[in-house]
């Protein structure tokens, strides 16, 4: 990590900064405040390295709102999985884990259930040596660019 911007584990093969959150817009503007499957991570920065911890550990511990996940399933038994990002008198909006978004309308949803849990993934401090755990705090911490 020293001297440079991204960190990878190689074990995971994924940027950290792109494939988990983003802390920027990578135009030097603040990040949106419209909820996005991966959050930014600008306000992470002023985290103590024990919270930033404990919520790698327990990802659930703090999902803070417009995050929770939902499961849609649709009359063509088809299921969703993502953020609810938008409501309209006749459909409802979600933002999916790969960044897009899809607009169903109400009478296409057959059942509609908050999961009560974060997108980010239980058990990514498995995958990681106390050593990478460090140095993602560490990144985590360091302002935007």
């Amino acid at each position: 990590m020293a001297g440079g911007t991204s960190l990878t584990f190689p074990e995971q093969s994924a940027n950290v900064e792109s494939q988990a959150h983003p802390k920027s817009t990578g135009n030097g503007d603040k990040p949106s405040r419209q909820p996005h499957p991966r959050p930014h991570l600008s306000s992470v920065a002023a985290h103590e390295p024990e919270k930033i911890l404990a919520n790698i550990l327990d990802p659930n511990l703090d999902i803070q709102p417009g995050y929770h996940a939902y499961f849609a399933t649709l009359k063509n038994c088809q299921q969703l999985f993502g953020l609810l990002t938008g409501e309209a008198g006749a459909s409802l909006t979600f933002k999916l884990p790969d960044a897009t978004t899809r607009t169903l309308r109400r009478d296409e949803i057959t059942d509609l259930k908050s999961t009560g849990l974060s997108l980010m993934p239980e058990g990514l401090e498995t995958t990681l040596t106390p050593q990478d755990l460090a140095d993602l705090i560490h990144f985590l911490r360091q302002p935007a660019p």
